[in-house]
């Protein structure tokens, strides 16, 4: 469960099809308050700590997740993933500036 949150994340940018299960609005925002609160970046140590503030099912998160990484690669976007080589994925948004 957790690794394929942080699975799905490490693969942001390579997967253009990913199948959805609820890529909403409100489902990335919850999804990118989750990560906020807990440090702005997704790791195997708090993939399960995101995924429970989120308020979301695994499938759900994973969907928000992609939906987030490719509305990050749009000029001006204001909420961005960036993948790092140890593996974690970090958050770039007004609530975590970087």
């Amino acid at each position: 469960m957790l690794k394929s949150l942080l699975a799905s994340a490490a693969l942001i940018g390579t997967l253009g099809t990913v199948a959805r299960a609820d890529a909403s609005a409100e489902n990335v925002a919850a999804l990118v308050a989750a990560i906020e609160a807990n440090g702005c970046v997704i790791s195997e140590a708090n993939a399960g700590a995101i995924l429970g503030a989120s308020g979301l099912a695994e499938e759900d998160a994973g969907a928000a997740l992609d939906a987030l990484g490719e509305a990050g690669e749009a000029e001006g976007a204001t909420v961005k993933l960036t993948r790092n080589d140890d593996g974690t994925v970090t958050l770039t948004s007004p609530g975590c500036p970087g």
